[in-house]
């Protein structure tokens, strides 16, 4: 049977997904429909970084509240060692070169909008890898437990699906750049990105509504 205070935090990390879902989706909606300095068609970059500094905040939220209840956690994990941080450093780093080949791969300009594709593969990274390293670490059996055991409750839940969430949604962004309708907004990489920045918002609603259900069948693991 989980403890009380394990069942609180598992409330709690599904009611702040469904509330960061909400606001980082009214965000994104405004720098689409505002008419400012700050729409996101008309300026990309300003936009992304938004959207970049939104998804920090979640994660620094959802990182703070794993780490009051980790006494909850089978296995002691230090979010704090040196080596650990330098790693997901590097690994961030990394990852966002990856996508930025990625994007290029797949039609992204080569020699114009150079910014605008990193500043977009920044953004996946933070989708995607940082909190695959901010709460599994930087292991990648860690990682790849995530995506294949069912067993796990907690953070990792709402990470599988944020992280599946963001790259689908990415794709289907990315579907809308070849059609011919000469809209601004299928300008790369703004729908890459609004695309991505929903799928991210889709997989934290799938996890809140997720979280309470894995904890009533009792069938679950705590790792």
């Amino acid at each position: 049977m989980y403890s009380y205070k394990f069942k609180k935090f598992i409330l709690l990390l599904s009611l702040s997904s469904f509330i960061f879902a909400f606001l980082i989706g009214i965000l994104v909606l405004s720098l689409l429909l505002n008419d400012g300095p700050l729409n996101i068609i008309s300026s990309p970059l300003v936009g992304i970084k938004m959207c970049i500094s939104a998804v920090l905040v979640n994660c620094l939220f959802m990182f703070v509240l794993t780490v009051i209840y980790s006494s909850e956690r089978s296995e002691d994990r230090s979010f704090f060692q040196p080596y650990s941080f330098i790693k997901s450093c590097g690994l961030l780093l990394l990852s966002s070169v990856i996508f930025h080949i990625i994007s290029i791969l797949y039609g992204a300009p080569v020699l114009i909008s150079v910014e605008e594709t990193y500043t977009f593969s920044v953004l996946m990274s933070v989708l995607v890898i940082l909190p695959l390293c901010l709460f599994c670490g930087p292991v990648f059996d860690s990682w790849y437990e995530v995506f294949t055991s069912s067993s796990y409750l907690g953070i990792e839940t709402v990470v599988y699906y944020t992280s599946i969430m963001s790259i689908l949604g990415s794709w289907a962004g990315a579907a809308a750049i070849p059609l011919d309708w000469d809209r601004p907004w299928q300008a790369w990489p703004i729908s890459c990105a609004v695309g991505a920045i929903f799928g991210y918002c889709l997989g934290l609603l799938f996890g809140a509504v997720q979280l309470p259900r894995e904890l009533l069948n009792n069938k679950w693991k705590v790792i």
